[in-house]
Parts: structure tokens; sequence; C-alpha cells
């Protein structure tokens, strides 16, 4: 396999390409069409000037140099370079030299005085008072005077005429990068082309941009009528044409191959499905070699980063096309980064209004200049779901999405930035826990989920992230997350921390991991204590996918442990009354309620007993707010019918009423889950008088 280019390969630099081995830009038929052309030009026609005309960077030095390599044997071709010479005088003497040379002029002979003769005549007719080259410090009068003892213009013009076509030979001068020049200097060579190298058998071909040197000629007064003065002096304007579509496309492809080459990235189906759409979006805006070129050596140049900073390719290559050719959109990302996500903009404190296709068009033409808006609004749509630029949307979810807000920084900077956390050190932290191996990178994961945040949430997030496809039990990462759970945190936690992300993930590990034996129920409850087991165990439903069989089965250990306990050793529960309500509900949601219906009646021996039991079933629930934490007063009803007996209940309803003191009490926005002993007393009696539907 052929190495892919490196960041210093030249074929795309703005050197003209002349090899005719390879047509990359699909110009061969172009170039045959200007060659033939400029081939039926005589060495008897009179002077005839063939155009080039392109935008910056087109490539029409390298259409110039490949109609050289096309052109019959019997021309002599030179280039001239008025843009290398000072002034109006040295640019004649530029271009008679230019030609003296192209016609083989003994350079100390006759024929070479005569051409400098005439340069010399011809500086001061253009407008300009240095002669031949050299700065004259004397009165414009002695210049008058020294064109006037010399023969005429016309003698000296037909005196060089002969000499040209005496030397019998076909002469084309090329003269590139005519939209380099100033104003000035472009009047000064259309002269020089009109008027001073009019010879027979004498052609041009001038390459130049149409807009630019408009744009000149009406800075030098020919305002009104630019256009229909080059048309005086170019007879044949050949229009450099964009690359063909099929063209730009293979280009891409190969550009494409490359990175993907150089990164070494392995693409899955969505990968390529996205390879394919950015392949097509960006062929469709590659219109000249210089584009191409540019994006192509910036690709390749910051290649490396794609693998340090641990970025999407694809989203790589897409936002690096933003950075060139529609700067200001490219800065205004992070700005748009939430309505490019959601395809809204905020507009009230709970509304949100949608943004149409031709709203994001009219935005990214205010700030993106002469770029197409659809072209633009292509790129987006590849990267944000929110965007559409034909009402589908051909945004696929990947990892590291330039969409999400903790991986857009990498992108802007090209490298991690302070406030992000490595992949690829968490995806080798968690192959060496599951391995064994203590390693740094083990270390460095542990010390960023027991540190400070934002860091703290995000490193847990990304590793939740790649661990999510993995569905085989780890012990050592089930090992690792209970120490990350049970780390001491500096300054406590905030309502939403690495602990609250944390959990769920540990759920899940438990729940493989129960599932598959690599840990047992009771080594779960020695690890994690009984309390903090109802956490986790509560949530093996969502983290098993909403399997409730599969969570039940997975249970099952547990349930036999809590019926165990329940029944022998009530009072033990009793005393911790989440330990309590939570064994029930446990025992009841993996369909063990028989085991342990009415096996708190004996503890109900009379009405006071009975109020005594029923406090256990209290229950403070936290209610994180934006700034603040609440509390609420719950009664587990459920819970408590499952263990106390109809029979019992009925047997102390009707004497509840009696027991009530009428002390107010509040159930919601509570600062502390407390209340006190009389309002506790109060609220259990209702609750049990509202348990059976009683008074």
């Amino acid at each position: 396999m052929t190495a892919p280019p490196t960041p210093g390969d030249n074929r795309w630099t703005d050197e003209p390409l002349s090899d005719h081995s390879a047509d990359e830009l699909g110009r061969s038929p172009f170039i045959e069409t200007v060659a033939s052309r400029i081939d039926r030009a005589t060495v008897a026609d009179a002077s005839t000037v063939f155009g080039l005309v392109g935008e910056w960077g087109s490539g029409k030095s390298s259409v110039i140099a490949r109609v050289k390599l096309s052109l019959a044997e019997d021309w002599v071709v030179a280039d001239f370079t008025p843009w290398s010479s000072g002034d109006a005088a040295a640019m004649s003497i530029e271009f008679v030299s230019t030609l003296a040379t192209a016609l083989d002029v003994e350079p100390a002979g006759e024929g070479r005085a005569k051409f400098a003769r005439y340069a010399g005549f011809a500086a001061p007719l253009l407008g300009v008072v240095p002669l031949a080259g050299a700065v004259v410090a004397d009165t414009a009068s002695k210049v008058l005077s020294e064109i006037a003892s010399r023969p005429p213009w016309h003698q000296q013009f037909e005196e060089l005429s002969r000499l040209v076509k005496d030397h019998g030979k076909r002469v084309l001068i090329v003269i590139d990068d005519v939209d380099r020049l100033g104003a000035d200097e472009l009047t000064n060579l259309l002269r020089i082309v009109r008027l001073l190298g009019r010879f027979q058998g004498v052609h041009y071909l001038m390459a130049y941009d149409q807009s630019t040197v408009e744009g000149l000629l009406a800075a030098s007064g020919v305002a009104g009528r630019a256009t229909s003065f080059m048309e005086k002096i170019v007879q044949y304007p050949f229009e450099v044409p964009p690359i063909p579509r099929a063209n730009a496309m293979r280009l891409v492809q190969a550009l494409m191959a490359d990175l993907v080459q150089v990164t070494g990235t392995r693409l899955d189906e969505v990968g390529l499905l996205r390879q394919s759409e950015l392949i097509e979006v960006l062929a469709s805006m590659i219109t000249t070699p210089r584009t191409y070129g540019r994006y192509r050596s910036q690709l390749l140049a910051f290649a490396d980063h794609v693998r340090q900073a641990e970025l999407d390719l694809f989203d790589y290559a897409a936002v690096t096309w933003l950075r060139l050719e529609a700067h200001e959109v490219w800065r205004l990302l992070p700005k748009w980064r939430s309505e490019l996500n959601t395809g809204s903009r905020t507009t009230g404190l709970l509304q949100r209004d949608k943004i149409s296709t031709e709203e994001w068009k009219q935005r990214l033409r205010d700030v993106a200049g002469d770029a197409d808006p659809l072209d633009l609004l292509r790129v987006l749509d590849l990267m944000f779901p929110g965007v559409s630029s034909n009402s589908i949307s051909n945004f696929y979810a990947h990892p590291r999405s330039v969409s999400e807000d903790t991986f857009i920084g990498r992108y802007l900077l090209l490298a991690l930035p302070e406030d992000d956390v490595s992949d690829a050190l968490i995806a080798e932290a968690l192959n060496d826990i599951n391995s064994l191996r203590e390693s740094s990178s083990t270390n460095s994961l542990g010390q960023l989920i027991d540190g400070p945040e934002p860091l703290a949430s995000l490193a847990v997030s990304r590793a939740m992230d790649q661990r999510r496809p993995v569905t085989t039990a780890s012990r050592p990462l089930i090992d690792f997350l209970i120490e990350r759970v049970q780390a001491p945190r500096s300054g406590g936690e905030p309502a939403v921390g690495p602990s609250s992300l944390l959990r769920p993930w540990l759920a899940r590990e438990l729940a493989m991991g129960i599932e598959e034996a690599v840990i047992t129920p009771s080594e779960t409850l020695a690890k994690i204590g009984h309390a903090e087991s109802f956490s986790y165990v509560s949530q093996f439903s969502s983290v098993l996918g909403g399997d409730n069989t599969r969570a039940r089965r997975t249970l099952q250990g547990f349930a036999d442990y809590w019926a165990a306990a329940i029944k022998e050793r009530p009072q033990e529960l009793i005393e911790d009354g989440s330990l309590l309500t939570g064994a029930v509900a446990l025992v009841n949601y993996a369909g063990g309620s028989d085991r342990i219906a009415e096996a708190l009646d004996p503890l109900a021996s009379d009405s006071e007993a009975y109020i005594r039991l029923a406090t256990a079933f209290v229950r403070f629930r936290r209610w994180v707010g934006s700034n603040s934490v609440t509390y609420e007063m719950t009664f587990e009803a459920t819970e408590f019918r499952t263990v106390v007996s109809s029979e019992t209940r009925g047997r102390y309803a009707d004497g509840l009423a009696a027991q009530k003191q009428h002390i107010p009490y509040v159930t919601d926005d509570l600062d502390e889950p407390e209340v006190e002993d009389v309002q506790l007393r109060e609220f259990v009696i209702d609750s049990l008088r509202a348990l059976d539907g009683g008074n």
C-alpha cells in the first residue's frame, strides 16, 4: 500500500503543476482547447492576445504550464513578469528584454541595441519620467528634448517589426498573475501589450482575475468601461472551469482515505455513512485547486491532533472547513451550540421557538460574507442534530461529537482543554482495572473521580459512556467503584455530583455481577452496607433496561436475606426505619410478599405498640430545588400493609381517634428530615386512620 501524503507533500501548494500524467482536476479537454486555439496563430498573423480568466486560486498557473507543454514545437515561449519591475520604464525594459531573449538576439549586437533604444523611447510615451530603468533627476524638458532628437516611434517600431519577422518564429509571451499588479502598473502593462508589443507573429497569453482587473481599471479612472476596455485588449478570453464534480468527489475521497490512514481511525457502519455524507457536501464546495490544496494541507498538518485531542475524525474535518472558509461561523459555534442542537431559540422563561431553515440561511448570510449559506448549513447539518438543510437531518449520533458541550472546546483548540478529561486515559484505566493492573491511568481516573467538580462528574460520565456497550461483569471494576463511592469528599458534595452519577453506574455493574455470580448478595451487603444497598438494588430494573423479570431474578438473593431478617430480628430493623421499609419493599418487588405477610403482628401488642411500630414506616423524602434542598414526610402504607395484617389494623382502628391531640404539623417543604415527636405521632395516627379508609 502506498503511504499517504504527509503534511509536507507539495502537490497542492501554490506552485503550478505541469504534469500531464494525472489529470486530477479534469482539465485536459479545456487545456487542449486553449492550446489548439493558440496553435492556430501563425508567424504571419497580427499580434493576438489570449486571456486565461479565473478567480484567485482557480489554477491558472497550472493551466499555463500544461498549455506550454501542449503547444507545437515551433513555438518560442517566454515568460514576462511585469509585477517584478519597479516602474513603467523598468517594465518596458523587462518586456523588450524578454522579447529579445526569446528571439535569440545577440546580447552585444545591434539588434539588442535597437531593442534598448525602443524601450528607452517608449518609457516616456508611457507617461513615466525615469528612463530605461534609471532614476533621472533632470527636468521634464530634457526628457522631451531627448525624445525629439530620436527617430519617430513608428519608424523604430517598423524597424523592430522587420527584425522580428526576419527571425521567422512564432513567439508566445506569457504574462501570469496580472491581478498582482497595482492600478498604475496594470494600465502600463496594457499599453505595452496594446502599443509597444504588437509585433506580427508575437502573441500573448495573459492570466488574470476579471473582477480584480476591472477593479484596478476603475481605480485608474476607467470606471464604467473596464469590461469593454479589456475586450479590446484580449481577443480570446478563456474562462478557467471549476473542478468538475466527479473530480472533486475523487479528490475528497482520496483525502478522507489518507486522513483515515494517517490517524489510524477505524470506521463502523455509522462512520462510513458519515464519511459518505461529508464527502458529498465537501465535493460540492471545492471548485478551485487552491481551495482544495489549502484545506488538504490544513487537515494533514493537524492530523496528529485528532489522536492527541481525541477528536472525531469527521467533525474535525467539518470544523476545519468552517475555520478556513467561514471563520466567523466557526467562531460562533460555542455561542450557537444550544440552538444548533435543539433547532430552537429561547423566547421566554419556558418557551422556545423553532428556527426555520430560511432563518438559519439568513443568519449565515449575515456573518459569512460571500460563502453560500446553503453550503454552510449542509456542513452544520452533519455536526448538529437541530439543523437541516433539506428537511431531513443528516446528523448521526456518535462519540466525541462536537455537538456536545463537553467536547466542543477540543475542536476549537485542537487540544484537550484544562476542563476536559482524556477519553484515552479513561479507556486505558478501565482496561487496567479489569485486568487487575495497577497503573498511572487507574490512579489518575481515581483521583479525577475523587477530586473537585466539574472534572469529577465529567470523568464519571465519560467512563460510563465507554462502559455502557459492555455487558459482561467485572469484579475489579465493582470494587473500584465502591471505593470511589465511599471516598471522603471535602466541603460536601453538590446535589448533582460524582456520587449521584456513580450510583447508577455501580448499580448496573452490581446487577451484572450478581447475575454472573462474580459477587454475591452477602458480599455486596458487607461491602456497601445494609442501608446503602437499597439505593443500588432499587435501580436494578432501570439499569437492566427495564426488564422487571430479569431484575426480580437478580434480586432473589437479597429478598431471601431480608425476608429472614424481617421474621427473625424485626426489632433490629425497626430501630433503623430505613432498613425496615427498604427490606419490605425489596421483598415485595421480588415477589415474596407472602413470605413476610403478618410478620410484624406480634409487635403490635397494644395500641401504643401499634403506633410505635407504624412510626418505623415514616420516611423523609429529599427534594432538590434550583438553590435549596427540602424534605417531605411520608408514610409507607404499602409496606406497612404487607407486614401488618388487616385483622391487627382493624383491632386498633376505632381507638385511633381518641389518641389524637390535634397538634398541627407540616409534611412538605421541611428544612430538615425531622419533626418534633408529638408532631410525628400526630402524623402517624392520621396516616393509620387513612390507611383502610377510616376516619
